[in-house]
């Protein structure tokens, strides 16, 4: 219920918890090193951990204007449900990297009430910041470049450095230097890495 990693293609990050309320770091840290910073599913995150879905499931449900939440009353009862639905669905278990958790929920409260819920009527912003994941950004040298609930805010401000980090960390493995004629073959128009982005290799005339 409580892994301690998150798999991101073939890396397994750490995952840090702590359960002291009004703590910033309240609920489950994915330490996240730099380069990975924009090979991270968003979608992924918002399943958080098994061990939290259930009371997540059970606020966003009473989130919801009245009129439409009394349809799902006990909410707790209602996010278990869904927790049983999403082990007893083989396809569901891969759910992190497809459908996100929001367009899950309102099709199996759908399925089961035949009650609609527009999954923009879902406010995950809404939810105590422990329901949601904190994102620890290690830089290049594994310091503490930035901390934040909010994935996308973290790419804003630095996912153009992550990009060169991937870069840098990708050439690594397939750069050369000091070429004066053409003996390595085609070059590739991209190459498949570990973390599930693609990297674009170029000649660069020095």
């Amino acid at each position: 219920a409580f892994p301690r990693t998150l798999r991101i293609g073939s890396h397994q990050l750490a995952l840090e918890y702590r359960f002291e309320p009004n703590h910033p770091a309240d609920g489950v840290t994915l330490v996240l090193p730099l380069a990975l910073l924009n090979a991270v599913p968003a979608l992924q995150l918002g399943w958080l951990v098994p061990g939290l879905l259930a009371e997540k499931i059970a606020e966003l449900i009473r989130s919801l204007p009245k009129a439409v939440r009394r349809n799902f009353v006990p909410a707790p009862d209602f996010a278990r449900a869904f927790m049983e639905a999403c082990r007893d669905d083989a396809t569901q278990a891969e759910s992190a990297y497809g459908t996100g958790v929001l367009p899950a929920l309102s099709a199996h409260l759908a399925r089961i009430t035949g009650v609609d819920v527009p999954v923009a009527d879902w406010d995950e912003a809404s939810l105590p910041p422990h329901l949601r994941f904190n994102v620890r950004l290690l830089d290049e040298r594994g310091a503490l470049l930035a901390e934040s609930r909010d994935l996308e805010a973290l790419r804003r401000v630095h996912g153009a450095r992550a990009r060169e980090q991937f870069a840098r960390e990708t050439a690594t493995a397939i750069a050369r230097a000091g070429i004066v004629k053409w003996d390595f073959g085609d070059l590739p128009r991209e190459i498949a890495t570990d973390t599930g982005l693609a990297a674009f290799p170029a000649l660069v005339d020095d």
